[in-house]
């Protein structure tokens, strides 16, 4: 769930402040006109904003990581941009299903 929010300087639609809060594939989903259907995703918050009480607009919020400052669920590929946008939001990543390496 770590990252950071960057990018490169605006201009061009997805890009800068706004993109460098998508992981690459919600970046590219993003780009497409016209996307639609829904995605699942984490969204991590900015310090100043609590997990608790944070609902996205059009977002199912299935979980809320209180001790991490996030919280997961469905959010419409249209909402994709409007919700990197946000101050609030530090992070937001494609959730899906992770496995161990075992040794």
């Amino acid at each position: 769930l770590a990252g950071c929010a960057g990018g490169g300087p605006g201009g061009s639609p997805g890009s800068g402040v706004q993109a460098g809060k998508l992981d690459g594939s919600l970046q590219t989903l993003a780009a497409q006109p016209g996307a639609t259907g829904s995605v699942p995703v984490i969204v991590t918050l900015v310090p100043a904003v609590t997990a608790a009480s944070f609902t996205p607009a059009g977002m199912q919020v299935a979980h809320r990581f209180v001790s991490l400052n996030a919280v997961a669920g469905m959010l419409p590929i249209s909402q994709l941009n409007a919700l990197a946008a946000s101050p609030e939001v530090l992070r937001i990543e494609r959730d899906g299903e992770m496995k161990t390496l075992s040794l």
